[in-house]
């Protein structure tokens, strides 16, 4: 069952089991301190920043599912999260939940966006043709590969205008793997 179905199914139970309690909007809401910006999660958050919801509750009483706070109040705000999609937060604060901070995206948008802004790890690096900086064309590399050992790596070099150290390094496989 995908993460999406269990977090559905787990609104609408907790919903069943707290008809007599408090509503989950307001056990949710109750947690968050709401300023002019960002408003701020109040109860647990992870080692990220990111609040932590427990929506549903064993028999014992503690949480048997949690959500990202950021998830929920979209959720309780907007209706569902499409399968695949993401909330992410305009205003870069993990702890925040304001409705007017939080957007639906991709993974790959959220990677973006984070890098774009100077947070995390760089996107990994481009190879071949993709590299902005490439010398050698596909292509070119693959002539280089089929005709060794026919042409020595010094013809290979004239051939393509590539250095001999960069021949032998497609050879070996340290550039340009196959």
């Amino acid at each position: 069952m995908s993460e999406h179905n269990l977090h559905t199914r787990a609104l609408a139970g907790a919903h069943a089991r707290w008809a007599n309690k408090q509503s989950i909007e307001d056990r949710f809401w109750s947690k968050v301190k709401k300023t002019e910006g960002c408003w701020i999660w109040t109860a647990f958050k992870n080692k990220g920043g990111y609040g932590v919801f427990g929506v549903a509750h064993s028999q014992s009483g503690g949480p048997s599912q949690l959500m990202l706070a950021p998830r929920m109040a979209w959720t309780l705000t907007n209706g569902e999260i499409p399968e695949g999609q993401y909330v992410l937060h305009s205003c870069d604060n993990p702890s925040c939940v304001n409705p007017d901070h939080l957007r639906l995206g991709s993974l790959a948008e959220n990677a973006q966006e984070m890098w774009s802004k100077r947070r995390g790890r760089p996107p990994p690096p481009l190879f071949g043709e993709d590299n902005a900086n490439h010398r050698l064309t596909d292509e070119q590399v693959r002539l280089i590969r089929s005709s060794y050992p026919i042409l020595s790596q010094a013809k290979l070099a004239t051939l393509t205008g590539a250095s001999e150290s960069q021949i032998r390094n497609i050879l070996k496989g340290r550039q340009r793997k196959p």
